[in-house]
């Protein structure tokens, strides 16, 4: 199910397995530096520096740090709000916040709406400056934070796409119903247009050394290779990185020549999905977890609900990356 209303999308899928539903609202926000923005969320700050996209990831940690507080912050929060497990990934260009909450129209509808009500640059800079600082060791300008700002409050205008996924009872209309709801709700902006910042003396974040392999892909590709590294390799820590799957291994070389064996990726798919496929529950249930997992954002998830999925296209997007 898939509703569209001036720029804020809701596209919802549907399965009886999970107990909740997961939630994902994405908003297109390009060149975070995904280093400083993992520094950010691991609380790892033991050397500052600056470069470009570090300010980018400070704004969006900022806006999910304000979304955060505002389902979950504290207990009395999510006695309100019905809400628990808030995480955040950048992947795409696009930073996308997930949380859990009851499958329930009403706490769907009261999520969303306390989610886009958050949305307003004017009043992240704040939060924005402590993280600017930490990442940096020096102090936010108001200089560099306008343009960030007024380019947020223009994605926000042209596009907010919300998936939930998992177990919910609704109908087309309540979902026509609750984006009518919600985006009333968006916040107005009045930003001033200003030049835009130019970045000096800073490190490109393409610069940075990989120290790392990694495997240059995206979208469910990325997502699928993830789920078959981590559950064939023995614990190997692996994650995304914007367009990117990162394998924190040293012995990456010889672990990928067992892990690219045909007969091996076919197995795992067909052990692990097939049984979901002929119970008509794969798109949903796959959607469920990779949005829970923060490994896909909800651009994919909403192309992977509305297309529908199957345990070949799932085996070829591994074969393909490995």
């Amino acid at each position: 199910m898939k509703v569209k209303k001036e720029g804020l999308t809701l596209v919802v899928g549907v399965s009886k397995r999970p107990a909740d539903i997961v939630v994902g609202m994405s908003i297109k926000l390009k060149n975070i530096a995904p280093c400083c923005f993992k520094k950010l969320k691991n609380n790892c700050m033991q050397e500052a520096v600056a470069m470009r996209g570090t300010a980018q990831a400070a704004f969006a940690y900022a806006l999910y740090e304000a979304v955060r507080d505002k389902l979950a912050g504290s207990g009395l929060e999510i006695f309100k709000t019905k809400v628990s497990d808030v995480d955040v990934n950048v992947i795409n260009g696009m930073i996308t916040i997930i949380w859990k909450t009851h499958g329930t129209i009403s706490a769907l509808r009261k999520s969303m709406s306390i989610a886009v009500s958050c949305l307003n640059p004017t009043k992240l800079f704040s939060k924005y400056a402590e993280n600017y600082k930490l990442l940096t060791g020096n102090k936010a300008s108001q200089v560099e934070y306008q343009p960030l700002a007024e380019e947020f409050a223009e994605n926000i205008r042209k596009e907010i796409l919300f998936t939930a996924v998992g177990k919910i009872n609704i109908t087309m209309a309540k979902v026509r119903d609750i984006v009518d709801f919600v985006v009333e709700k968006i916040p107005e902006t009045d930003l001033h247009a200003s030049a835009l910042y130019h970045a000096k003396n800073r490190i490109s974040a393409d610069e940075v050394p990989t120290l790392f392999p990694h495997i240059v892909c995206k979208g469910l590709d990325a997502a699928v290779l993830v789920d078959y590294i981590r559950n064939n390799s023995n614990g190997i820590n692996v994650e995304i990185a914007n367009d990117r799957v990162v394998i924190y291994s040293k012995t990456w070389n010889t672990i990928h020549k067992n892990l690219k064996d045909s007969k091996k990726i076919t197995n795992y798919i067909t052990k692990k999905y097939s049984a979901l496929e002929e119970k008509n529950e794969l798109a949903a249930i796959f959607a469920y977890f990779t949005l829970a997992q923060g490994l896909c954002n909800t651009e994919t998830i909403a192309q992977i609900i509305e297309s529908g999925l199957k345990t070949t296209k799932l085996i070829e997007a591994i074969k393909k990356n490995l």
